[in-house]
């Protein structure tokens, strides 16, 4: 696990909930930053290599998260337990119900995220012989995922339904 500061965790989380867009310097001012210190932060976070610079308009640089290397962000005991698609995965999740437009669900943290997705595991009747566990199965005896990207906004919008409507 890697040490970082409070206004990088603010930002870290600002590309987390944001899986793939191009931040700039400017969108990291919508959280409060000052044009320094969201610049020195940004900087701060390309050392550690959890960011990485993906293109530059004119004067203005972007960044995306690097998903690959992000796993160092999360406590060392849980990335044990989290495969890095998956993280990824409960992630693209985590977007959508950020940008909703229902209070509950934009302030949901990822803690209570990945209990909803597990209480809805828990919850479903799922048989034996099922095709969603020959995956799990699969994923359980030789570490082979397939994660469709699709599907998971799909089940982040289902979630963001029930928040809505319960």
């Amino acid at each position: 696990m890697i040490n970082i500061s409070k206004t990088e965790a603010m930002a870290l989380r600002y590309f987390m909930d944001n899986p793939g867009k191009d931040i700039c310097v400017g969108d990291l001012k919508k959280l409060g930053l000052k044009h320094a210190t969201a610049y020195s932060t940004i900087n701060k976070l390309l050392k550690k290599n959890l960011i990485v610079k993906t293109k530059q308009i004119w004067k203005t640089r972007f960044y995306t998260l690097n998903e690959g290397n992000i796993i160092k962000y999360v406590p060392v005991d849980v990335s044990k337990i989290i495969d890095t698609r998956i993280f990824h995965a409960l992630q693209i999740i985590r977007s959508v119900l950020i940008k909703s437009k229902n209070e509950n669900a934009n302030k949901i943290e990822f803690p209570d995220m990945v209990n909803a997705v597990l209480l809805i595991g828990l919850l479903s009747n799922i048989r034996e012989d099922d095709p969603r566990m020959k995956a799990v199965l699969d994923f359980i005896k030789n570490r082979n995922i397939y994660i469709d990207d699709k599907k998971m906004e799909k089940l982040g919008k289902k979630i963001l339904r029930a928040i809505w409507y319960g």
